[in-house]
């Protein structure tokens, strides 16, 4: 078994190192920063056996490997796996033989690929009575436990807008520029980007608040809403504003400062809107910023 682990484990390494052609995409330059998002919406899923090119059926069941073995190939595995970018979710303190043979079964299930970014990679839904890990290991009940805690400390906020969120934000970026709070800002690659996107977060509010295309009569305007609330009850924020999903960077691709700016403009566009967030207390702001 062992010689047959070192070749398997040779195949991994090789297959690490011989990834997939980055796929050829026309793209601004400015867009080159959205690669992978736009790599995933247009690239078709395959089993991620094929991407590796290393097939499920080769890995040995987790019964018949040691414990030391296990750990040696969960190291293996996991090298792989984050070699292409895939990032496997797992409970803390999860037992060798389970990362194993759960890491082993999803060789044959289809993920998208992407050449820049991650891909979370999640084995369960949350959900305690459907969890597939032993319950000793089960992520879904503190998943459930927080929920239920945060429900328990909600304290309404009485404000009829975001203004509450916003002035955190603005007290956070003071002291940022005052040096008291950790995590100086970088300069990457999206620096340019997002100093262009909030200036179009920006414009999207003013326009929304001179709101020029809205007939001055009142009764007019409150029949145009009225039609337009009956025949589309329920819309997304996409859908209002008029502004991709898409178009906003993953939080991690982001410094500190480069999310609070933008979190700060998207908040203030949904006020526009007349639109108010209620988050958990102390949510972290990169939380606020991924959930909106």
């Amino acid at each position: 078994m062992i010689k047959y682990l070192t070749n398997l484990i040779e195949d991994m390494q090789q297959a690490a190192q011989n990834l997939p052609a980055k796929p050829y995409l026309e793209l601004s330059e400015d867009d080159e920063c959205l690669r992978g998002v736009i790599e995933y919406k247009s690239i078709e899923p395959k089993p991620m056996q094929e991407w590796f090119g290393i097939d499920k059926a080769n890995f040995p069941h987790a019964e018949k490997l040691s414990n030391d073995e296990l750990g040696f190939m969960v190291k293996e595995i996991i090298k792989l796996w984050h070699a292409y970018n895939f990032d496997p979710v797992l409970p803390k303190n999860l037992p060798a033989r389970i990362t194993y043979q759960t890491l082993v079964n999803y060789f044959d299930k289809p993920v998208n690929w992407v050449s820049e970014g991650v891909i979370g990679i999640e084995f369960c839904e949350y959900d305690p009575k459907n969890c597939p890990f032993p319950s000793e290991y089960c992520m879904c009940k503190d998943f459930e436990n927080d929920l239920n805690s945060d429900a328990e400390n909600f304290e309404p906020d009485l404000c009829a807008d975001n203004s509450h969120e916003i002035a955190i934000l603005d007290q956070e970026l003071r002291e940022f520029a005052e040096n008291q709070l950790p995590g100086a800002p970088i300069v990457n690659k999206l620096e340019k980007y997002v100093t262009q996107l909030i200036e179009d977060l920006n414009f999207a509010v003013e326009k929304k608040i001179t709101q020029p295309n809205i007939p001055d009569n009142i009764e007019i305007r409150s029949a145009n809403s009225l039609i337009d609330l009956i025949k589309n009850p329920f819309k997304t924020l996409e859908d209002l504003t008029g502004i991709s999903h898409e178009t906003f960077p993953e939080h991690i691709d982001m410094d500190g400062i480069q999310i609070r700016e933008v979190l700060k403009t998207m908040l203030k566009l949904l006020d526009a809107y007349k639109l108010k967030l209620y988050y958990p207390k102390d949510l972290p702001f990169e939380w606020k910023y991924q959930t909106l």
